[in-house]
């Protein structure tokens, strides 16, 4: 992780350490390690929470943010770097390579954004994915957006397919 203009990039809230993250890595090593952002966390466990058992389950993205935002993207990791800051209409200063991002800003600003490194055939067991599984590089909500939660399977394990219904 790194910090710029005050900026946590890499996928850390303030007040919240990686050190146990990176351990609990380790020790899984021969079975890999699959890095799930903060807010990642937040709304898997919001969806666990809420839509087990229940066919017909909607979430808000702003109820699982402790921060304010008045626009989220959601970047697919095949975007270049240019194509994401035009998008963006900011510097950006958070691009990995081949990482899917979630980007929230305020006011024209970053205020915080992490990665999550997919897999290329398949989904993650808990990953969060946005639109049709089709979407295209890009897609940006506001923080009235609600989405329709589908569980889907995937070799790894249930993840999870968040489509804007409002």
């Amino acid at each position: 992780m790194r910090e710029e203009r005050g900026l946590k990039i890499r996928g850390s809230i303030p007040g919240t350490g990686g050190a146990a993250f990176l351990a609990a890595c380790l020790l899984v090593l021969t079975q890999g390690c699959e890095r799930q952002g903060p807010i990642n966390q937040r709304i898997v466990k919001a969806i666990k929470t809420h839509c087990a058992n229940q066919p017909n389950c909607t979430l808000r993205i702003s109820d699982q943010t402790p921060f304010s935002w008045d626009k989220m993207f959601v970047f697919d990791s095949e975007i270049g770097e240019a194509d994401r800051t035009k998008i963006l209409g900011t510097k950006d200063v958070g691009f990995y390579e081949f990482e899917a991002q979630l980007v929230f800003t305020k006011n024209g600003q970053i205020q915080y954004q992490e990665s999550q490194i997919p897999d290329v055939e398949n989904p993650s067991r808990d990953q969060v994915k946005f639109g049709d599984p089709d979407w295209a590089e890009s897609l940006s909500f506001s923080p009235d957006a609600v989405f329709a939660v589908s569980t889907e399977s995937s070799p790894a394990g249930p993840w999870y397919l968040l489509k804007k219904i409002k």
